[in-house]
């Protein structure tokens, strides 16, 4: 319920605020970018990352920051501002390298893949999600593997390679277990 953990998100950040506490009141607002974004009020959601984000800075909580990136750049990206998203999706990735967090650097090149998907460079976005799928693989993240694979197809669906793409859907069908992967 959307409503709800909004209203806790609220709440929390008047707490913390209170106690005057920088982590809470920057968890609060990147909990509450993430509902304002849920609900699609793009500007309502940046305010609060925006404010998360330099206080993650402050406290060069990385994870964090990171993770505001990431959400930020869906921000853009579903407001078809591609150049600023990508701009994010290579901080992510940056964050990623410097934490040696290979889901982080997975996450950010999906993103990545998505952005030159939709700037209509397929054969870049068909590397990139090559790529993410081949660290998923390495770290035996299957549903990540299925959702790079699934990409893959897509892209080249969107080339005008249908059997290219058949030929990846088929793969995925058959070496993967959808139920538990990725319903």
């Amino acid at each position: 319920d959307i409503k709800k953990a909004m209203q806790y998100a609220k709440d929390a950040l008047s707490d913390a605020e209170q106690l005057d506490n920088k982590n809470l009141i920057g968890e609060s607002n990147l909990t509450l970018g993430k509902c304002y974004d849920f609900l699609g009020g793009n500007i309502e959601a940046l305010d609060h990352l925006t404010v998360a984000l330099e206080i993650f800075t402050e406290l060069q909580d990385k994870i964090k920051i990171a993770q505001t990136y990431k959400q930020i750049g869906g921000i853009y990206y579903y407001s078809q501002d591609y150049v600023t998203a990508m701009n994010y999706y290579e901080r992510v990735y940056k964050c990623g390298i410097e934490l040696k967090d290979t889901l982080l650097n997975i996450e950010a090149l999906m993103g990545r893949g998505s952005v030159y998907g939709n700037t209509n460079k397929m054969d870049s976005a068909l590397l990139t999600f090559n790529e993410s799928f081949l660290l998923a693989q390495r770290i035996g993240d299957k549903t990540t593997e299925v959702q790079s694979l699934f990409y893959m197809g897509d892209v080249n669906l969107y080339s005008n390679k249908p059997e290219a793409a058949l030929k990846i859907f088929k793969q995925v069908e058959e070496n993967y277990d959808l139920k538990k992967y990725n319903p």
